[in-house]
């Protein structure tokens, strides 16, 4: 379990503080992926350090520059994973608009994904070699260029020239769901996304206490990105990452060791989340796992919209999130049962606006 991270310093865009964390830190971990590529799966880890993912960003900014000018778009059609990191620091780190996207198989939005790409107008995709083919037939009769993330070798980082990223500009265009209206994009400034981590950070305790994110939402979503990208990058803290199909096909897998370190039973939580919005936790009594940098409470209650609730909380106990309200039928049965099956007694369900765990990092 990595230590403490060092202070943060008050860098005003994420690739500031990305060299910064390569530079002071280098053999920190920052991301890790946890491919789960069978059912009951442990899963696979793919882990880069804070040099490492420097240098990754580093020779893909490279590429992208030799394919198009600072503040062209560059979407992002990776699939949930270490290469959609480093596709996304690495536009802004080039001075380029991000457009984090998904690739065209995700069933029942390939006219969402066609819209946003008409509207957005990238002059670049990013995707992996994996998904090449799909994105080549899909992007066809598009004036676009394809570069392959995990493709570009680290040779190419020696090539990459650093360029002045304005905190004002645009870091990347965030897109709304499509489920109700043709998808609106909104501009996201460096300084915005900056503001918006340190914002996270703080709401969650993850300023002054050394955490690790685990995240499956998808990255594409705006929480995911903030909460599993940003966030972690501003703080130098670990984040790892998982296949939102993974989590909806397993929800146990959440409650494993590598979440962090379990809170012995009988110590009290030093404080309760924040929620922002409506929120409830399909929440069981297992004195386990933790959650926001301290442990759910056993009890959880909804709150108004633009509120938050603090609840006293009763020891540690086992969560599972929904996500993002809206859920597959069933999902709430699956986590009912993979609770019951681990020996917990779940108290409520229903729509959460929650989507990472923040467990103690030691």
């Amino acid at each position: 379990m990595d230590r403490r991270p060092p202070l943060a310093p008050a860098c005003r865009t994420l690739p500031e503080y990305l060299r910064h964390w390569a530079q002071v830190a280098p053999d920190r971990r920052a991301f890790t992926f946890v491919d789960h590529p069978a059912p009951h799966s442990r899963g696979v880890h793919r882990t880069l350090t804070w040099r490492r993912l420097d240098l990754r960003v580093r020779a893909l900014a490279a590429r992208l520059s030799e394919e198009t000018t600072p503040g062209s778009r560059v979407a992002l059609l990776c699939p949930q994973g270490i290469e959609y990191v480093t596709g996304f620091l690495a536009a802004l780190t080039a001075g380029m608009v991000a457009v984090p996207l998904y690739p065209p198989g995700l069933p029942g939005h390939a006219d969402r994904l066609a819209g946003v790409l008409t509207d957005a107008s990238p002059t670049v995709v990013v995707t992996t070699g994996r998904e090449l083919d799909s994105v080549r037939e899909f992007c066809a009769g598009r004036s676009v260029r394809l570069v392959c993330a995990d493709e570009v070798p680290d040779a190419a980082a020696e090539l990459w020239r650093p360029v002045a990223v304005d905190p004002g500009a645009v870091a990347y265009l965030q897109y709304t769901s499509g489920s109700t209206r043709a998808p609106a994009g909104v501009e996201i400034t460096h300084g915005n996304v900056v503001a918006n981590a340190w914002q996270a950070l703080s709401a969650y305790g993850a300023d002054t206490h050394p955490v690790t994110c685990v995240g499956w939402l998808p990255l594409y979503h705006d929480m995911g990105l903030v909460l599993s990208v940003a966030a972690p990058v501003a703080r130098g803290l670990l984040s790892v990452l998982m296949d939102p199909t993974a989590f909806l096909h397993q929800p146990g897998i959440r409650d494993r060791p590598w979440t962090g370190t379990p809170w012995p039973p009988g110590r009290r939580c030093p404080r309760g989340p924040t929620t922002p919005g409506p929120c409830c936790w399909p929440a069981a009594a297992r004195r386990r796992a933790s959650t926001c940098g301290s442990p759910t409470p056993s009890r959880v209650s909804s709150c108004p919209k633009g509120r938050s609730v603090r609840s006293a909380c009763r020891g540690p106990t086992w969560a599972a999130d929904t996500g993002t309200g809206r859920r597959r039928p069933g999902t709430s049965s699956v986590i009912r049962r993979t609770a019951r099956a681990a020996g917990c007694a779940p108290v409520t369900s229903g729509p959460c606006w929650r989507d990472s765990w923040w467990s103690p990092a030691g």
